[in-house]
């Protein structure tokens, strides 16, 4: 059992841990990720350790450690002609450390990228002693100033500093910080080329005590994981953050057999950006995809060999689970989890979601993607996609994917899974529902439920109010749609109507931003008036409002309380029906009658 024992708390000095880092003595892990900073940030690190500031925490593992394999490489800015093997490497603070080693003892500038841009540059940094006595006056941030590669800064085409010599530095007052630690004898040089006056040599003294000596005395903290601890733990207990680094970390221990994650995610990333719906997949979406289906076979295949329940291994995605994933299993389910991504694409967009921005979660298309990749030719089925998108409609209108994420995909993938070959019904069918309070309360379009809806209309056949055409067929050419108000804001505000009734989804429908400016801020039977008198029969424009689930009279006598009760249970026979469930208000239903009282769904 993992206990505090497992780790080392130590403090070392600056000095001695940037020349172990010197020495390739301690390195930090693969891959070589493109590390640059702006110059903001090399100026704010240095102005702690100036003041004697608390550096950010140190962790590092201890390379011997047999249960984490991890390549290693010398730190930026490390010059040996053959990389030693290290004895502790680097698992978080690299970013600190490459700029203290690079600015304070590599004997080269640091390399920094510029503004918002690719392009990189290089930075030598100095003290200006003067600024930087006068602290607080002074923030000690402003008296670090950098200069180009020349060790100059120039406007205009004239130096304004030139450093570009020792007898330079000297003269303007300025201290090198890669010098630090050599500072008596560029102090001994300073004196000796102001003909050591005594202003200057009490202005080089007390920089000495109040900089020089923060440097000299710093201490760094560091946490050590010592041998005992596996990887999964590693990863866990030394980078608790909420949105962990799995990537790099599994790239760091596949380099290790000379297999190269981040080039394979590369190639892979660059089809998926090419499918509109999957671009925004992050490598941490797949390799949760990947264990699912990696978990999930195991477990199938402990199931074939006679294991008890107990002895069953767990499915899921966690922190541990990616951990543990081995090589040989990213290799035997990579490929397939990509088809598995392709296939949840195709899937999507019969439910009419082109985009990754109309998704209604992207956490369930891990579980999808996982979930098809084992389905593979089942897929062709008709009866079971159908149940797969009872199962994807009831996530969405449940909300079950808006907490723990991880946990739901696990259980997803193993009670889907089980449902489609026969199984019992899994429980984000059976255990979810939707409200008429919840569908009422809908109004942040970044809402699960808020999405599906749109999405659901546009496969029932909603038409453009204007256009006449298919809201599915625009926006499969990239037409702009959006949720827009049915009764506008302008005019509900005015007749006194609450703003949570009149902004709820119940009010909104997607048609074309050139529509919603041309209802403007009308009342809904004068925009229907104009629409007529731009061509449209009263009869198609009635058949295009009940493609929203619209009453056309409601609209055309302006009830606006007439209409919100009877398009909420409109709406709820419509969500009822794509979760398989039957979904009631019952005071809209009692007080109105329909002229559209089957609902059908036209995606296929």
């Amino acid at each position: 059992m993992l206990s505090i024992s497992s780790f080392d708390f130590t403090k070392e000095p600056l000095f001695n841990f940037l020349c172990d880092i010197k020495r390739g003595i301690v390195q930090q892990a693969e891959p070589k990720n493109s590390q640059c900073w702006d110059d903001e940030y090399v100026k704010q690190l240095l102005a702690m350790v100036s003041l004697g500031y608390p550096i950010k925490e140190i962790k590092l593992i201890e390379q011997r450690n047999l249960n984490v394999e991890i390549k290693p490489r010398l730190i930026d800015g490390v010059c040996l002609p053959k990389a030693p093997q290290p004895e502790l490497l680097i698992l978080e603070g690299q970013e600190s450390l490459t700029v203290l080693f690079m600015a304070l003892l590599s004997k080269q500038p640091v390399c920094l990228k510029q503004g918002n841009s690719q392009r990189i540059t290089q930075k030598w940094y100095y003290i200006d002693m003067a600024k930087a006595l006068d602290f607080p006056t002074i923030d000690r941030a402003d008296s670090i100033i950098s200069l180009n590669s020349e060790r100059t800064l120039s406007c205009q085409w004239q130096y304004l500093i030139d450093c570009s010599t020792p007898e330079q530095e000297y003269k303007s007052g300025l201290f090198p910080i890669n010098q630090v630690f050599n500072f008596s004898q560029w102090r001994s040089k300073y004196s000796k080329y102001w003909n050591y006056k005594p202003c200057k040599r009490e202005l080089i003294e007390q920089f000495e005590v109040s900089i020089i000596n923060k440097f000299e005395h710093c201490l760094l903290p560091i946490v050590i994981a010592k041998s005992e601890p596996p990887k999964e733990a590693v990863c866990q207990i030394i980078e608790p953050s909420k949105e962990p680094n799995y990537f790099d970390r599994m790239t760091a221990t596949y380099a290790v057999n000379g297999f190269s994650l981040k080039e394979d995610w590369e190639i892979k990333e660059k089809h998926f950006q090419s499918v509109k719906v999957l671009r925004l997949l992050k490598n941490s979406d797949f390799l949760q995809a990947v264990t699912l289906v990696a978990t999930y076979t195991h477990r199938m295949e402990a199931i074939n060999r006679g294991y008890s329940c107990d002895q069953l291994p767990a499915v899921g995605c966690t922190r541990q689970q990616l951990m543990r994933l081995s090589l040989s299993e990213y290799k035997a389910w990579a490929e397939p989890v990509s088809r598995g991504y392709e296939e949840a694409a195709k899937f999507l967009y019969s439910l009419a979601i082109f985009d990754a921005s109309e998704l209604p979660y992207h956490n369930q298309l891990v579980a999808l993607a996982a979930i098809l990749t084992v389905l593979g030719e089942r897929l062709k089925d008709e009866l079971v996609r159908t149940q797969l998108k009872q199962w994807y409609y009831c996530a969405v209108f449940g909300e079950v994917y808006t907490g723990w994420p991880e946990r739901k995909a696990a259980k997803d993938m193993l009670e889907v899974s089980q449902w489609l070959n026969g199984g019992s019904l899994p429980s984000s069918i059976k255990d979810t529902t939707l409200t008429a309070r919840r569908l009422r309360k809908l109004s942040n379009h970044d809402a699960a439920a808020y999405r599906g809806i749109s999405t659901l209309l546009k496969c029932y056949g909603a038409t453009d109010f204007s256009c006449g055409q298919p809201i599915i067929n625009l926006r499969f050419f990239e037409e702009e749609i959006q949720n827009h108000h049915i009764f506008p804001q302008a005019w509900c505000y005015q007749q006194g109507i609450c703003r949570e009734r009149y902004n709820s989804i119940i009010n909104k429908t997607p048609i074309t931003a050139n529509t919603n400016r041309l209802l403007g801020g009308k009342a809904p039977s004068d925009y229907l008036k104009q629409l007529e008198s731009s061509g449209i029969s009263q009869g198609r424009l009635n058949q295009i409002l009940r493609t929203h689930l619209i009453e056309p009279r409601l609209l055309r006598t302006n009830d606006f309380d007439a209409f919100f009760s009877a398009r909420t249970y409109a709406l709820l026979e419509l969500i009822g029906k794509a979760m398989g469930k039957h979904l009631t208000d019952e005071l809209s239903k009692n007080n109105y009658e329909f002229n559209y009282n089957t609902v059908s769904l036209s995606c296929q």
